[in-house]
């Protein structure tokens, strides 16, 4: 898949993005000429909600997709359906915080990096560049109806 790059009206559905293993960069600029210069620097595709931005980015001859909804669920559809991304959870593909790529971790390893109430979770992933830890706990399920609600929605769009 292409490189990604989201605007920052777009920092939430590229951290979900990520979550179903897209790996997908922000960017660290809100002026359109600097997020210009960074996403054809890294021949990328941008992704915004900021028509202005899209028109620009286009007749500088690069692309962009102008991602529609005015909801997370739609947006993240919207842009599942145009990429042709399947919205399901790959818990160990990358950080949802800094896309790096994730490792899994021994429980020995982050017994000291997570709370009482994830230690008796039995897959830990890390995140080596910002030192995060993940494990399926109770927030998991509330990740499952996101996508499914966005895959609901993503089917509506294929029709």
């Amino acid at each position: 898949m292409q490189k990604l790059v989201a605007d920052i009206m777009l920092a939430k559905l590229a951290r979900w993005l990520r979550i179903v293993g897209v790996e997908v960069e922000n960017t660290p600029y809100s002026n359109d000429d600097r997020i210009i210069n960074y996403v054809r620097r890294r021949h990328a595709l941008l992704l915004t909600q900021d028509r202005a931005l899209s028109l620009r980015s286009k007749r500088r001859k690069f692309k962009v997709l102008l991602v529609q909804g005015s909801t997370l669920d739609e947006q993240l559809a919207f842009t599942a359906h145009k990429l042709g991304v399947r919205l399901d959870v790959i818990p160990e593909a990358v950080c949802p915080i800094c896309n790096s790529k994730l490792s899994k971790a021994n429980r020995s390893f982050v017994i000291d990096k997570i709370p009482e109430s994830a230690k008796q979770r039995r897959k830990f992933y890390f995140c080596a560049n910002c030192k995060k830890v993940y494990w399926k706990g109770t927030h998991f399920a509330q990740i499952k109806n996101r996508l499914a609600k966005a895959r609901q929605l993503q089917k509506k769009l294929g029709q």
